[in-house]
């Protein structure tokens, strides 16, 4: 049998966990009124009493996604230096 109400849910896609790809919490219609920034910051404290190796994985991938980004940084301001010495060389020798 279907019922023809609403419910507030709250879907969470990236859970950084191996074994789980969604996470669904359903929120009570008391609380379904409340903003979403109150709910999600609701379901953060949820996932990190009861999960809270999937905060360190999420952590973990920031980490490195800061580490990627700094690396490509230094690549290219790298190239730059490279490229304004080669140029100055090149205008002095003119």
């Amino acid at each position: 049998m279907v019922k023809g109400t609403n419910r507030t849910v709250i879907e969470i896609n990236d859970t950084g966990n191996n074994m789980f790809e969604k996470v669904l919490l359903f929120v009570t219609p008391e609380y379904g009124k409340l903003s979403g920034s109150k709910l999600k910051a609701e379901a953060q404290k949820l996932i990190d009493k009861y999960y809270p190796d999937m905060l360190e994985s999420a952590k973990i991938r920031d980490v490195y996604r800061k580490r990627k980004l700094i690396k490509m940084l230094c690549i290219i301001f790298g190239a730059v230096a490279v490229l304004a010495v080669a140029a100055i060389i090149i205008l002095n020798i003119l």
